[in-house]
């Protein structure tokens, strides 16, 4: 498999950005500035990026080295990065906020993805957060979503896996499952094994920005299992992203050796063994531990995939994105056979069952 120069030039400062600094090695001789900054808002990893730009002298040196012409794009690199600070912290006010005012009603409130993955990264602010996907604990979905209704605020239950809502400018999903489980026994199977992990295992409240906060921080094990399971939708439905990839890293690092036995049987037991694997290897690669070459056949799929894809992603539910959901199916429908074991028209029987006759699922 073979990267273009810009390519290898984002994984090394990827790495570098993330405190690999044992790996650093020399970036391309030519760099083309534009398109690695751009490839690299692509990936979700900007500020990561300019955090390798400032990690090591010779990285240095070749920022400042940057082209005269390149200086709007230098100042605009540094300008987002600040400015993504500066969104993270406001966000993370918000949703403490928010959970503030469901635990004054009784709720608990769980953090999935987005912030719950900042606390794993060497500068915290730089891991950009979106919505706010959130989990409440004893069956208080509803009555969460009562909660925020009775303060004059909009909730859209327009879909049956989460409700969504904008809280003082941010997007909220309250996920009533943890993941889709409509016309799948197999899905259901895995969304009863994560509620009976979040109800069985001790959490602790999440810190960002020297916050504390209310919000609640998943195991070991049930981030594992979440975050295989998720980057495996994203990649079969739309695609995968660096981002995800340095999420799995840095959650990887801070996780004990001795978990990781029951971790991989969990992985084998709800068919995500593949992904689980292609996520260590490629989380390897950018750590520096594993060179391109070393590769296996999936990993390469996977990583040409994330830079080659030009899948839409699915962000709504209107019948003309699920047409263009289906389409996007169909476009990869090899994905699904290489790492479900299932074929793309099997998947998309499912779901048309699902949503004519489970439309109400129960767990």
């Amino acid at each position: 498999m073979i990267l273009s120069t810009t390519e290898q030039a984002l994984i090394q400062l990827i790495s570098a950005g993330l405190g690999f600094n044992q790996n650093v090695r020399e970036l391309p001789d030519e760099i083309h500035w534009a398109e690695l900054f751009e490839m690299a808002n692509s990936q979700g990893v900007s500020a990561i990026c300019l955090d390798g730009l400032q990690s090591d002298e010779a990285y240095i040196r070749r920022f400042k080295q940057m082209p005269s012409k390149m200086i709007k794009l230098k100042l605009q690199w540094l300008g987002q990065a600040l400015q993504m600070e500066h969104l993270n912290k406001k966000r993370w006010n918000t949703v403490c906020e928010l959970s503030e005012l469901w635990k004054r009603n009784g709720i608990d409130t769980v953090v999935l993805k987005g912030f719950s993955l900042c606390q794993y990264y060497p500068n915290e602010l730089h891991r950009y957060c979106g919505d706010f996907d959130c989990f409440l604990l004893n069956g208080q979905y509803e009555k969460g979503n009562v909660v925020v209704e009775n303060r004059g605020i909009k909730v859209d239950r327009g879909q049956y896996k989460h409700a969504t809502f904008i809280y003082k400018g941010t997007n909220v999903e309250n996920h009533h499952y943890l993941i889709s489980v409509r016309g799948s026994k197999k899905n259901k199977k895995l969304e009863r094994y994560l509620e009976n992990l979040l109800a069985d295992s001790e959490m602790k409240n999440l810190c960002m920005a020297n916050k504390e906060s209310l919000l609640l921080c998943q195991s070991e094990k049930f981030m594992a299992l979440f975050l295989v399971k998720h980057t495996l939708v994203h990649f079969l439905n739309e695609r995968v992203s660096l981002r995800q990839i340095c999420d799995w890293l840095m959650f990887r690092k801070s996780v004990p050796a001795e978990y990781w036995p029951s971790i991989e049987e969990s992985m084998e037991r709800f068919g995500l063994q593949r992904m689980y694997i292609v996520m260590n290897n490629l989380a390897s690669l950018i750590e520096g531990s594993l060179q391109l070459e070393e590769l296996k056949i999936h990993d390469q799929m996977v990583l040409t995939d994330i830079f080659r894809s030009e899948v839409d992603g699915v962000f709504d539910v209107s019948w003309k994105t699920r047409i263009r959901g289906m389409k996007n199916m169909f476009q990869s429908s090899w994905k699904y056979r290489e790492f479900t074991g299932d074929s793309a028209i099997n998947h998309i029987c499912k779901v048309a069952f699902g949503f004519l006759f489970d439309r109400k699922p129960k767990i």
